[in-house]
């Protein structure tokens, strides 16, 4: 099953839908079972802009946890972050977590 279907009953209790585009949104990225540690702190340190200490962080509790939130901002911003960490092979979607 892909990562995403794995995790949609989470998404629907945690996503707030219907974003306008203007808006502040979340970087919203998915645990699975392919990508390696290194990989994905490497491209949250790249794409997402963090440091290797805030990188390592969002990278466990995400490993630990099954989701998280990497970013905040504009959600142009964020949705262009989605699309690069997509284009590399993370599972990751832009909306509003309640975690915050």
């Amino acid at each position: 099953m892909a990562p995403f279907e794995e995790h949609k009953h989470d998404i629907a209790e945690k996503i707030i839908e219907d974003i306008d585009q203007g808006s502040q949104a979340d970087l919203i990225v998915f645990n699975d079972d392919v990508n390696t540690f290194e990989w994905v702190i490497q491209c949250f340190v790249e794409v997402c802009e963090l440091t290797v200490e805030e990188a390592v962080e969002k990278t466990f509790y995400i490993h630990f946890n099954g989701q998280g939130v990497v970013r905040s901002g504009p959600y142009d911003e964020m949705a262009r972050m989605k699309q690069a960490l997509q284009d590399r092979g993370l599972t990751a979607i832009v909306g509003r977590s309640r975690e915050n």
